[in-house]
């Protein structure tokens, strides 16, 4: 019984940490904008109101935006590998739907190829561009 569920956990890890990456994204782009606009305006009262004045406030979280931009940097990667897991990646399939199955899936296996030599390419000289940037 608890080996099935530390599998199913395992098995939906992926989902997990995708769900927990969008909700903490979300709601920090939403704390940063929801603190913008209460010192923004607490800032335009400080001209009437004396008590606004006395603090130095900051327009908002000063680490708010790196931490969601990290965070939606690792829901793609891990949406990435969970829409790969179940064959779930945007295709256009009409193409392959017209012509009899085989030709259709050998067109798939060929699109599927040029896909990783691309893939391929783009790791190859991202790596050159890295190398020289460390130069």
């Amino acid at each position: 019984m608890r080996a099935n569920t530390a599998l199913k956990i395992l098995d939906n890890l992926e989902s997990y940490i995708c769900q927990i990456l969008l909700v903490f994204f979300v709601c920090l782009l939403f704390l940063q904008i929801v603190l913008r606009l209460v010192f923004v305006l607490m800032d335009n009262l400080s001209h009437y109101i004396a008590f606004f004045g006395h603090y130095d406030l900051p327009a908002s979280l000063a680490w708010g935006e790196e931490l969601s931009r990290f965070a939606f940097i690792w829901f793609v990667f891990f949406g990435a590998t969970f829409a790969a897991r179940l064959a779930a990646h945007n295709r256009v399939t009409f193409q392959f739907k017209i012509f009899p199955k085989i030709v259709g899936n050998i067109s798939m296996l060929l699109s599927d190829l040029v896909w990783i030599a691309f893939n391929t390419t783009m790791i190859y000289f991202s790596i050159s561009v890295i190398k020289e940037g460390f130069e």
